[in-house]
């Protein structure tokens, strides 16, 4: 897999996202019967049909029950499941400097980078842009740019 087709994602999705975007956390995993991972709603449901991003910025609008947690894509960028809390265990890793504010989902996706069957974690925040990790370490980081209008 090549991470620069997530890094394509993650900054497509940055860009189409609209003022009701709620952020966005994404797992690369081909396992994700392996992952620290739980459902956040009792029935989720996936539309196989739509392409990744529009899922993606689907589920990631505020006004839909699906937009919290993070969402588990295969090593082929397709969705497997959404809405899930993700708790993997904290890793030794770096923050970033003290200049950029982040999150819990910031260090979730950190964190669970450097699990076994991990291929890759992302984040997308109106706040600090994208920040895409591999192993622990922030291979790609994006600003903020969202600002779109309500659909």
């Amino acid at each position: 897999m090549q991470i620069e087709r997530v890094q394509e994602l993650l900054l497509t999705v940055r860009n189409q996202a609209t003022a009701r975007f709620s952020g966005l956390g994404i797992i690369i995993s081909d396992i994700p019967c392996h992952l620290p991972i739980t459902p956040l709603r009792p029935k989720i449901q996936l539309e196989p049909s739509l392409p990744t991003v529009d899922a993606l910025l689907k589920v990631s609008d505020q006004t839909t029950e699906y937009h919290d947690g993070f969402h588990v894509l295969s090593s082929s960028l397709q969705l497997q499941l959404i809405s899930q809390y993700f708790s993997p265990p904290i890793a030794a890793v770096s923050f970033p400097p003290n200049d950029r504010v982040v999150g819990g989902r910031y260090a979730a996706a950190m964190f669970g980078s450097t699990l076994t069957g991990v291929i890759a974690t992302g984040v997308v925040s109106k706040s600090y842009g994208i920040a895409l990790f591999v192993d622990g370490t922030e291979v790609f980081v994006a600003a903020p740019n969202i600002v779109g209008s309500p659909e």
